[in-house]
Parts: C-alpha cells; sequence; structure tokens
C-alpha cells in the first residue's frame, strides 16, 4: 500500500499568471542504479548519467536532490572533468515571498480559487473577497502575482564542467549521500483468544523528504547505528573538487550482514517520490507459537507487567533478521478488536528470542518491602526483603518475580522458595498464585564491601 503525502513544495505546479504562461517544472525523478536507506535519516545513492557532449570545454547541468551533502559527491566520467560547481533550488522560498498576496489556486477537481495567501501547512490557507477563509488542501497549480520574480527559480542542481576532444556522448556516474530519506520497521501481532499463537505482520516505510524523486532497481535499507557527522551548510555555487571512485555491483537479493550491520534489499524496482511515504511488506506469519508470562521487577515498575515471547525461529517460519521497530498487540474476539499494547524490539537476529512487554495485569497486584537491615560489620551488612503478590484471577497464576542485589559481593543467607541466579545481579523466583488469593516470596541476602 502506497500512502502518499502531499506538500506545496514538492507536488504544486507554479504558473506564473497575467505575464505569460512560463512554467517552473518539479520534481524530476532520478533513476539511479542502486540506493541504501538508513535509519538515521541518510542515504547512499549511486547513478548513471549519460550526457551529449561537444568537443572541447562543456558546463553539463544535472539534476540533483535539494537534500544532497556536497561534501560526500563522487564523480566518474570517461570525459574529462575539470570541476563541479552546486546551484541550490530556491523554489521553497515562492509560497513564503507571496503570503500576503492575491493568488489563484486550482485544486484536483479544476476548481479555482482566489484569495489572499494567508499560510501554507498542508494546503493553501486562503483569505477570500467575502473574508471566508479557505483550505484547499490538494493543489494541483497556484497562479502568482509576479512573474518576473518567481519565473527565476529553479530546481537544484549540480554544474558539471567536462572536457572531449571529439564531443559525443558521455556517460557521468555518481556516489553521493543524501539527507532526508529515512526508513523504519513496525509489527503487528494477533494474540488468539488462547494467547497461545499470533499471527504476524511486518511492514517497513520508506519517507522521502531529500528533494527529489528516485527510481531504482535496487532498493537496500541497512539495519545499525552508524556514526554520522553533521554535514555543513554551503553557500549558492559552491565549488567542489571532482573525484573518483569506483563502482559496486549490486548485492544480491537477500537479508544478509554487511560489515556490523544488516542489508534488506528488496527483490522488486521501487519508485520513491518526493515527500512520500511508501509502506512495504516484509515477513509474516500465520502461527507464531507465543508464551505469555508475568513479571514482576519492581526495579522496573510497580505493576505486574505482561510479556509475549517467541523464537525468530523456522518453527515459526521466520528465522530471519528482524529490524528494530514498535510491535502492536492485538486480541480480536467477536465484539472486536482489542490492543493489549506496544513494546519496540530491537535489530533481532535469526534464531533469537523476541520479548515484548506490553502492559500491566489488571487482576494482579505487587508490594515489595524492604523489612530489615542489620549492620554486622563494618563493611558488612544483610538485608531482608518481602514480596506479597495478590491475584484476583479465577485460575492460579504463575508469576516471575526478578530481584537485583546490588554490588558485586552478596550472598543469599535464605530464601522461602527456590530461586535461580540469572546474572551476577539477578536473580528470579518463580511464584504460584492461586486463584483469588496471595502468595507470599522473600529472602535475606547480605553484602560485603
Amino acid at each position: 500500500m502506497r500512502h502518499q503525502i502531499r506538500s506545496i513544495g514538492s507536488t504544486v505546479l507554479f504558473v506564473v499568471a497575467l505575464l505569460g504562461s512560463a512554467t517552473i517544472a518539479l520534481g524530476q525523478s532520478m533513476n539511479v542504479d542502486g540506493m541504501a536507506v538508513y535509519s538515521q535519516g541518510i542515504a547512499v545513492v549511486q547513478e548513471t548519467r549519460n550526457v551529449a557532449l561537444e568537443p572541447g570545454f562543456n558546463e553539463v547541468g544535472l539534476a540533483i536532490p535539494e537534500g544532497l551533502i556536497l561534501e560526500s559527491l563522487l564523480i566518474r566520467s570517461d570525459a574529462n572533468i575539470l570541476w563541479s560547481s552546486f546551484h541550490p533550488s530556491q523554489r521553497a522560498n515562492l509560497l513564503a515571498d507571496a503570503v500576503g498576496q492575491t493568488v489563484e489556486v486550482v485544486d484536483q477537481t479544476g476548481a479555482m480559487y482566489r484569495g489572499e495567501l494567508l499560510a501554507h501547512p498542508d494546503g493553501v490557507l486562503l483569505r477570500q473577497a467575502s473574508g471566508a477563509v479557505i483550505l484547499v488542501a490538494d493543489p494541483v497549480t497556484v497562479r502568482l502575482p509576479d512573474g518576473a520574480a518567481f519565473a527565476a527559480a529553479e530546481d537544484a542542481e549540480l554544474v558539471v564542467a567536462m572536457s572531449s576532444p571529439t564531443g559525443g556522448e558521455a556517460s557521468v556516474d555518481l556516489l553521493y549521500i543524501v539527507s532526508g530519506i529515512s526508513w523504519d520497521a513496525s509489527y503487528t501481532i494477533i494474540v488468539s483468544e488462547e494467547d497461545t499463537t499470533g499471527t504476524l505482520r511486518t511492514g517497513i516505510s520508506v519517507t522521502n523528504g531529500a528533494g527529489g524523486a528516485f527510481s531504482t532497481p535496487a532498493l537496500s535499507l541497512i539495519a545499525g547505528d552508524i556514526y554520522v557527522e553533521e554535514a555543513g551548510f554551503f553557500d549558492d555555487y559552491a565549488r567542489v573538487s571532482a573525484m573518483s571512485f569506483e563502482a559496486n555491483a549490486p548485492a544480491s537479493v537477500t537479508a544478509e550482514g554487511v560489515g556490523e550491520y544488516y542489508r534488506y534489499l528488496l527483490p522488486y524496482p521501487v519508485a520513491l517520490e518526493d515527500e512520500e511515504t511508501l509502506a512495504l511488506s516484509y515477513a509474516r506469519s500465520e502461527a507464531v507459537s507465543l508464551v505469555e508470562e508475568f513479571i514482576f521487577d519492581a526495579t522496573v515498575s510497580n505493576d505486574v507487567r505482561i510479556r509475549y515471547t517467541f523464537d525468530n525461529d523456522s518453527a515459526n517460519r521466520l528465522d530471519i533478521p528482524l529490524p528494530s521497530g514498535k510491535v502492536r498487540v492485538y486480541q480480536i474476539d467477536e465484539i472486536g478488536p482489542v490492543l493489549l499494547g506496544e513494546d519496540t524490539i530491537p535489530h533481532t537476529a535469526a534464531g533469537d528470542t523476541v520479548e515484548l512487554h506490553v502492559g500491566a495485569a489488571f487482576d494482579l497486584e505487587a508490594d515489595r518491602t524492604l523489612l530489615e537491615r542489620t549492620w554486622i560489620a563494618e563493611n558488612r551488612y544483610q538485608e531482608t526483603v518481602e514480596i506479597v503478590l495478590r491475584s484476583a484471577e479465577t485460575e492460579p497464576v504463575s508469576v516471575s518475580v526478578f530481584e537485583h542485589p546490588s554490588g558485586t559481593t552478596w550472598t543469599i543467607l535464605g530464601a522461602t522458595l527456590p530461586y535461580e541466579r540469572v546474572d551476577a545481579g539477578t536473580i528470579q523466583f518463580d511464584v504460584q498464585i492461586p486463584a483469588g488469593g496471595e502468595a507470599v516470596v522473600g529472602y535475606t541476602v547480605e553484602y560485603a564491601y
């Protein structure tokens, strides 16, 4: 499913009215060879342009996205590259300059509206002669009053100076980083009424705010946190040196490790319009085996929390890298859907277990009390802790209680229930609470330092 977010700066044709029929074209689409999008809001783009050269010196204009990070630009060509110059677009200022002036707006139905331009949020806000204020949400054309001023606005352009002894067609290979493009993953799990299985859907959203449209046969999404220094700001017509690079062949269609990151390569061509969000399907499973658990950890919450776990393995028809993202857990019965809660998972490798803490259990309560602290030496003391668990459920319930003795040197002197030492700072009790009743667990720990 594709959801397009319309913006005045990217999908509206600005037509000069009253002073002729000059038109400012928008959003040229770039057909790129390969594109890698990072969740930090950048993308690496590789593309090839064919240009016609005259013998001798040439200045070639190439339309580029507004968000191109200039110092990242690498250029290669069989022709001799002398220098390159970046000409940023001025179109973003068009409507801002026209606020307070009379404009004409045509919407998608062909209806025309005339009035004073008040603002340009997600649409065009006008005050008509009658005093009525209207919002044209999906404008197609905006006719501006001062053609001479606005006709000068152009697309962002890279001007490359090239020399060729014979002229003719030449290819120009570009590799660059562009800001304003990002992606994230989201998951939906619908839990069965028995809380034992669920259907899982994974979606990936790619959002393009780079100031340009892209079409690519190889769109890859990179999972992992890379360090990227903030791009600097450049004056108009900033000149940079041309550099060369070796083009890399597109990767195979797979989810695979790249260095310390994961790459998800989509197995189909993608057209990503400017100011557009694409919703892409990644993974699905009809019968994920879920384990519902109740957790009490006083260092996290005073509530007894609900936790679902499932294995990212072939038994659940997954066994693939799962990118970090938000997981929404629902349950649907004859009355309708209920949102059980949300959690965010980290990047999860194939074979790992996914844990989802989705909310607090309504019918379960827990009270933790430090009953006693006794100093037995200058560098040694003991604590006695009691946790009371209560249930209003009609059936017995098991609750996993996690405690975290502080420091590195501690010893459990006694406990009312068996426990497991999970790690150097965690112990776990599995407590059975009778239906409509309560259970108590206590322990004494000695600390030395």
